[in-house]
């Protein structure tokens, strides 16, 4: 595909190590609320995390909140390829033993395979798109990054918004606008923000995992306010600061409340392709929101 794009990249280019690594478990939501030490792990139905240097251990509930998905994070720096159950168990009950009692019961309540997922990103590629515009990557095809923003899904929804409404504007008719400009709006608006979002990613997971000291101090205050305190709001909420991504309502509005609608219409603007009035009407719902 990237061929097709007209990019020389190989294969092994085309992704990157982050340098983190994630085992992966699953407990029955039963035997989580019967142990007085978890049962309000799950008794919110709500997401937690515990985080210490170079480790973290994420939970939420799935398949119907019959199950509880444990996501343990650590440096991408052992090879468990042949690893049994019972090796896995060890290296976790070792590792995770000082993050929290409750993270540790966890994992020994877990039933059924651990597995062990290093974390990769795809590279900033040259293009998204064809020069015929009948070819597109989006969703992570073309932004596979870190999860330490929990915006997979999101920025999988805003890439399809944004492909549906490029595609609504060459619909109009062939001399509105032809496919490859399309493609091209479509790559102009989407590949800048992904690319940003996937830096964003890393950032957080370095954020998360920070060692004791005046950074984790500042981000625990952070945490508690539900913002960066004015010490740390210092650059790009995105990139630069100490709170950690969703526990900050700045962050959170930058991930969860971008308009990829608006962010469209403003781009076909600044390129001077909404000249008439019918072509506007592709926006009004956004437009009239504003």
């Amino acid at each position: 595909m990237l061929r097709a794009l007209g990019s020389s990249m190989t294969r092994e280019e085309e992704m990157e190590e982050t340098g983190w690594a994630a085992y992966r478990l699953m407990a029955d939501v039963e035997d989580v609320k019967n142990d007085p030490l978890t049962k309000e792990v799950v008794d919110e139905h709500a997401g937690n995390c515990w985080a210490d240097v170079n480790k973290s251990v994420m939970t939420y509930m799935i398949r119907g909140s019959g199950k509880l998905n444990v996501v343990l994070s650590h440096p991408d720096e052992i090879d468990t390829s042949t690893w049994t159950r019972e090796q896995y168990l060890t290296e976790l009950q070792g590792f995770y033993a000082d993050v929290d009692p409750r993270a540790l019961r966890l994992i020994n309540l877990s039933k059924g395979p651990i597995t062990n997922w290093p974390v990769h990103q795809v590279a900033k590629l040259p293009a998204w798109t064809s020069w015929s515009g009948r070819s597109v990557l989006i969703g992570d095809a073309a932004h596979a990054m870190a999860f330490y923003l929990s915006m997979g899904v999101s920025l999988a929804i805003e890439d399809a918004t944004a492909l549906g409404t490029a595609l609504e504007l060459h619909a109009l008719g062939p001399g509105t606008m032809p496919l490859a400009a399309a493609m091209s709006l479509f790559e102009k608006v989407r590949k800048p923000r992904a690319e940003k979002i996937r830096d964003a990613s890393l950032h957080a997971g370095a954020m998360l995992h920070l060692p004791p000291g005046r950074e984790r101090d500042l981000q625990d205050q952070s945490a508690k306010a539900d913002h960066a305190v004015t010490e740390s709001r210092q650059g790009d909420p995105l990139l630069d600061w100490i709170s950690y991504g969703i526990t900050d309502k700045t962050i959170r509005g930058d991930c969860y409340g971008y308009d990829v609608v608006v962010e469209m219409r403003r781009q076909a603007h600044e390129d001077g392709i909404l000249v008439s009035k019918i072509k506007q009407e592709i926006f009004k719902d956004s437009a009239s929101s504003k």
